[in-house]
C-alpha cells in the first residue's frame, strides 16, 4: 500500500494533518488493519468552499482510493422556486390572485432571509403595507438542509393600497428574496417581479374550430361567464374564424342584461375569414354600431357571442372569440347609462 496525503499546506486553505498508526507506504500483513485519522483545521481561513484530498493506493491489485474532504465555511444559500413572476389582470376587488414561492435551503447551515416588496400594493403572506409608500417586508429562517424547517413557503398577493392605482394602467412592482446570514457569497439572493394591470381583464372563450350551421337563421351561441360584480368602462372583443366565408356571417355580442350589439353584418371581402379585435378606441364595427353602447352596465354574469351563417353553400368555423373588459370607477352601475341617455 501506499498513502499519498494533501499536497503542500496552502496559506488560507482549510489544514490536514494525518495521524497515521505506520508508514506512508508498506505492507499489510493479512488481517491486519491500518489506521489513519485526518484532523483539520479551518482555523483563519476565510468563508468560502475548499476541497482537499488524499490517497490510499492498493499497489497489489492497483486500486486508487480517493478521499475528499469538502469544507463550507461560512456559506448559506437559498433556493427561490418558481422562476417566474407574478402576473395578474382583474376588475374589481378583492384581488385574489397570487404565487407561492418555495424557498429551500440546500446546505448544512440555517439561512435567514429577508423578504420585501417595493410597492405598498403588493403583500407577503398576508402582510400588507402599514401606511402609503411603506411596502412590506417579512424574515424567514430555514433550518439545515435534511431537517424539518429547511423550506418554507412564501405567498406574494395583492391587497394593502391597490385599490389606489390607477384603472386600465400596468403597474409593476418586485419582491426581493435577500439571504442576509451573513456569510461571505449570500447565496441564492434573488427577486421576482410583479406586474398588476387594475379594472381590466381578458377572458377567453374555450372553442376549437366549431362549425357555424350552414344556411340556418338561428346561427349559434356561445358564452363566457365573468364571475365578478363590475360598472362597466370600455368592452373589446376578438373573433377569428375560417372557411373563408366572412360575408355570409352576422354576428352580435350580448351582455348580461339583454343588451345586443350587431358587430358584423354580412361584411368582409369574398374568400376572408373573421379575424379582428372589435375595440371603439381603434375603429367601430363595420356595422357603425358601438360597443360603448355597453358602458355604465353591470358586466357580471354571461357575455354571449351570438354567430349566424344565413347563406347556403358556404362553411365556416368559430376558431375562438376574446373578451376584453375594463371596469369604470361609477360608483353605481346604470349612472353612465342614464346619464349618456339624458344627454
Amino acid at each position: 500500500y501506499q498513502i499519498v496525503p494533501p499536497g503542500p499546506d496552502e496559506e488560507g486553505v482549510p489544514q490536514l494533518a494525518l495521524d497515521l498508526q505506520g508508514r506512508l507506504a508498506g505492507t499489510l500483513a493479512p488481517g491486519k488493519t491500518l489506521v489513519a485519522t485526518t484532523t483539520a483545521s479551518i482555523a483563519g481561513v476565510p468563508c468560502g468552499s475548499y476541497e482537499r484530498r488524499f490517497e490510499v493506493r492498493d499497489l497489489t491489485h492497483g486500486f486508487v482510493d480517493v478521499l475528499r474532504h469538502r469544507f463550507e465555511i461560512g456559506l448559506t444559500e437559498v433556493r427561490v422556486e418558481p422562476a417566474i413572476g407574478l402576473s395578474v389582470s382583474d376588475l374589481a376587488a378583492p384581488w385574489e390572485d397570487s404565487a407561492d414561492y418555495l424557498l429551500t435551503n440546500p446546505r448544512p447551515d440555517p439561512v435567514t432571509l429577508t423578504i420585501a416588496a417595493d410597492r405598498d400594493w403588493i403583500t407577503l403572506d398576508g402582510v400588507a403595507a402599514s401606511a402609503p409608500g411603506v411596502p412590506p417586508s417579512i424574515s424567514r429562517t430555514l433550518a439545515p438542509a435534511g431537517q424539518p424547517g429547511d423550506r418554507v413557503t412564501v405567498r406574494v398577493g395583492l391587497g394593502g393600497f391597490a385599490g389606489s392605482l390607477p384603472d386600465a394602467v400596468l403597474s409593476t412592482g418586485e419582491v426581493r428574496f435577500t439571504n442576509v446570514s451573513g456569510s461571505c457569497q449570500d447565496l441564492g439572493s434573488t427577486a421576482r417581479t410583479v406586474s398588476f394591470l387594475k379594472g381590466e381583464e381578458l377572458f377567453a372563450s374555450e372553442v376549437d374550430a366549431e362549425p357555424i350551421p350552414d344556411g340556418r337563421p338561428h346561427g349559434m351561441t356561445r358564452k363566457i361567464a365573468v364571475p365578478e360584480s363590475f360598472c362597466i368602462g370600455d368592452v373589446a372583443l376578438e373573433v377569428r374564424t375560417t372557411g373563408q366565408n366572412a360575408p355570409d356571417l352576422t354576428a352580435d355580442l350580448i351582455a348580461p342584461d339583454g343588451t345586443s350589439v350587431r358587430i358584423w353584418d354580412h361584411h368582409g371581402l369574398p374568400a376572408t375569414d373573421l379575424r379582428r379585435w372589435f375595440d371603439d378606441e381603434a375603429a367601430p364595427a363595420p356595422t357603425g354600431a358601438l360597443l360603448s353602447t355597453f358602458d355604465g352596465a353591470s358586466g357580471g354574469g354571461s357575455w354571449t357571442l351570438h354567430l349566424v351563417d344565413d347563406t347556403p353553400g358556404g362553411a365556416n368555423q368559430l376558431v375562438f372569440w376574446n373578451l376584453r373588459l375594463r371596469a369604470t370607477s361609477a360608483t353605481e352601475c346604470g349612472l353612465e347609462r342614464s346619464a349618456a341617455g339624458e344627454r
